[in-house]
């Protein structure tokens, strides 16, 4: 009896082992087929070509109607003219993360007169605000922050004539934009992707006023590659100075994002089970027939749903907004309830 039980004992991790490798084959024979979209994005996105720099994120941002931005972007408010304006229009903002540090960028900014562009590079120039830099050409003005080579690099790239589109430059990314919805309930105000890891989306959330609380090292733990995300809005969107949850909650401004994991769909489901509860993640509404996680940051609204290895995250300061963009990007890779 004890030969037995020694025996059961030694094979146990064996055939746990080889009844993961069975799901995994199981699992790999019936992966869902997502459908590629020609997906609804902000005007002008397509079109617009990319310096040709090493990137660790990309955003573009653009509406039907010219956006509004705070001009304490460039220089404190306090620190205006008296009687000039603090606000200005612009028709498309470009914005360019360095690959490894989010303190160095650059911004392109497409003034909707030169006067305007022309008026904040004098205020960049006569605050002379650490590193950040400044060049106009007519209505658009370029920003860079940062000293490194990584922004000399993009100063001189931005400067050349040899640029290449999105869908060119950065082929995976758009392949991943492409899951996401031709028919969106908003129209598209920003698109882009980002290099992520753990630290750099709890960096962000920060910046931004939010807590991710565990639910970073949860993405972490499913090896997730690079985000890419399209911004939709329900009115014409004025830019603060900081994106903070209570403008989230005051705008009509919600998102959705797509990532892929490199690992297969069954470990992705088992390891987003498993760290549900500890990144305070519960289980939401039935969205296209299919059990969402949800969570609730301060009024600001997430879900999240795996498709096979592929996950789907909707924010909006609703309930009712999250749950409308997920069922909008669902659509086309699940059967609905």
């Amino acid at each position: 009896m004890s030969l037995f039980m020694t025996r059961a004992r030694t094979l146990r991790p064996t055939l746990a082992g080889l009844a993961l490798l069975l799901a995994l084959a199981a699992s790999a024979g019936c992966a869902p087929t997502l459908v590629p979209q020609d997906p609804k994005l902000p005007p002008g996105f397509v079109e617009t070509a990319l310096p040709e720099a090493d990137m660790g994120g990309y955003a573009y941002l653009s509406q039907t109607t010219p956006l509004t931005i705070p001009l304490e972007w460039f220089v404190p408010k306090e620190s205006l003219p008296p009687g000039a304006p603090v606000q200005a229009g612009v028709d498309r903002i470009a914005v360019w993360l360095g690959p490894t540090d989010i303190e160095s960028f650059g911004v392109l900014v497409d003034f909707v007169s030169a006067a305007e562009a022309s008026f904040a590079e004098a205020q960049v120039e006569a605050q002379a605000r650490g590193t950040l830099r400044v060049q106009r050409a007519n209505d658009e003005l370029l920003a860079f922050q940062g000293s490194g080579q990584w922004t000399d690099a993009l100063r001189n790239a931005a400067g050349s004539n040899v640029k290449r589109k999105f869908s060119e430059r950065y082929t995976e990314q758009w392949e991943l934009l492409r899951l996401l919805p031709a028919s969106p309930p908003g129209d598209p105000v920003a698109a882009g992707f980002l290099k992520v890891n753990s630290q750099l989306l709890d960096s962000l959330a920060a910046k931004g006023g939010m807590n991710l609380g565990n639910v970073a090292p949860a993405l972490g733990a499913v090896q997730i590659g690079d985000i890419a995300f399209i911004a939709y809005a329900n009115a014409p969107v004025t830019l603060p100075a900081r994106v903070t949850p209570a403008y989230l909650r005051e705008t009509t401004v919600g998102a959705l994002f797509v990532v892929r994991s490199t690992y297969p769909g069954v470990l992705v489901n088992f390891f987003l089970n498993n760290f549900a509860d500890r990144a305070g993640l519960e289980k939401g509404p039935q969205v296209q027939g299919q059990e969402v996680l949800y969570r609730n940051f301060q009024d600001v609204h997430l879900m999240l749903k795996a498709v096979g290895n592929t996950l789907f995250f909707s924010l909006a300061p609703t309930k009712e907004k999250a749950e409308a963009l997920m069922a909008s990007a669902l659509a086309p890779h699940v059967k609905g309830g």
